[in-house]
């Protein structure tokens, strides 16, 4: 009697072991890569091997696709927010026949106390609280200095708001 043999071999090889993340995402990238240089490899030499008429037209349509994106980019770009600073401090400057207005908002969620809003100059207006969401305007007439008024023809270049809460000097819209 023979003996009876059986046979271990696996009907498919072992799977291979997880490779890290990080080694995985590498080798994507240098596909990726390789690939995106081969196509760009070829369409550079298909483009050569054109005549001139058609490398006219593909260079008109790249600038006009770079003119395009760059515009959708600067259109849709969003200016700094001038109240994007410690206090939450808005400054705009207006201008009127008699003199100018300036516009002081606390657009932060916690009021300032003892206020001093200071004109480059030395010009100095005080007051003991400005409100959460509250907006001042002041005339030049408000500003002081060794405790004359300011002139109604001053220029305002910058100023800084100094409050218990910490100072600023914010950007003045105008």
């Amino acid at each position: 009697m023979q003996p009876r043999i059986s046979v271990a071999n696996r009907p498919e090889p072992l799977p291979e072991p997880p490779r890290p993340p990080a080694e995985r995402l590498r080798e994507f990238a240098e596909e990726a890569l390789f690939q995106i240089r081969r196509v760009a490899r070829e369409s550079w030499e298909d483009l050569r091997r054109r005549d001139r008429f058609f490398q006219w037209k593909a260079a008109i349509v790249a600038a006009w696709t770079l003119c395009s994106i760059v515009s959708i980019r600067i259109a849709t770009a969003t200016p700094a927010d001038p109240a994007d600073n410690g206090l939450g401090a808005y400054v705009a400057l207006t201008h009127t026949t008699m003199s100018w207005g300036l516009l002081v908002e606390n657009r932060s969620d916690e009021p300032w106390t003892d206020v001093r809003v200071i004109l480059d100059g030395g010009w100095v207006h005080e007051r003991p609280l400005i409100a959460a969401e509250e907006k001042v305007v002041l005339s030049p007439s408000q500003f002081l200095r060794d405790g004359v008024p300011a002139p109604q023809d001053l220029e305002v270049a910058g100023l800084r708001i100094e409050t218990d809460e910490g100072s600023v000097t914010p950007p003045v819209v105008r």
